[in-house]
């Protein structure tokens, strides 16, 4: 009987090759639902470029897979296995998972990893946090896992390259400065803190500043009446 096929069978690397160099480049893969617009997909993109690979709904995959079904967050204790088996994605449609309608949890990989907070910087998702596509969330788990050239030089193939290093370099390089994933989510927690902090900050600056132009209207008006 033939046996299934693995992720490992698309690769040319061996596994002895993969624990011989542990400076090479990560193996990157993309679980493809056809889903997305082909023009816009950045996995596809990156496919075209030779830097990753599409895999069937049904391949076997033992590296870190980056899903929404992740119980724990990516970190460096998980770049060994990011090393010998690689990393992926799940190429859908965000709308799509938001509706549940893309069945995550029956891929064959028991490595699902969560993405910390971090903006995304595509045209599509700008600014919104946590709803990275495929190629910033490919950047973001190589720079966690220590694999920051690579990283970059996922990202620098997009437009919005720059805005994904304003918008996250500071971030991705505390994540990538923990070694747990309980670390990297304390300083998740912080960020998000400050963050509301802020936001609570400017609402209240935003109410002081319509009180006072509200007594300065009050005071100018009630001037003009008492002439």
């Amino acid at each position: 009987m033939p046996r299934k096929a693995s992720v490992e069978d698309l690769s040319s690397d061996s596994p002895e090759d993969s624990r011989e160099c542990t400076s090479r480049r990560v193996s990157l893969f993309a679980y493809d639902y056809h889903q997305c617009d082909s023009k816009r997909c950045s996995a596809k993109r990156l496919e075209k470029l030779h830097l990753c690979r599409s895999i069937p709904k049904t391949a076997f995959f033992k590296g870190i897979l980056l899903s929404s079904e992740g119980v724990y967050v990516i970190s460096r204790l998980d770049r060994n296995t990011v090393q010998q088996h690689g990393l992926a994605t799940v190429d859908c449609s965000w709308n799509e998972i938001l509706a549940d309608q893309v069945p995550i949890t029956k891929l064959k990989c028991r490595n699902h990893r969560l993405l910390p907070f971090l903006l995304a910087s595509n045209q599509v998702n700008y600014g919104k946090p946590f709803k990275l596509n495929c190629a910033e969330a490919f950047a973001a788990g190589l720079w966690i896992c220590g694999y920051r050239d690579q990283a970059l030089d996922t990202i620098q193939r997009f437009p919005y390259a720059k805005a994904f290093l304003d918008l996250n370099e500071e971030l991705l390089d505390r994540y990538a400065s923990c070694e747990t994933s309980e670390a990297v989510l304390a300083v998740q927690e912080e960020v998000m803190n400050q963050l509301e902090n802020e936001q609570r900050e400017r609402e209240l600056r935003k109410q002081t500043t319509n009180y006072q132009e509200s007594v300065s209207h009050t005071s100018d008006t009630y001037d003009d009446s008492d002439k």
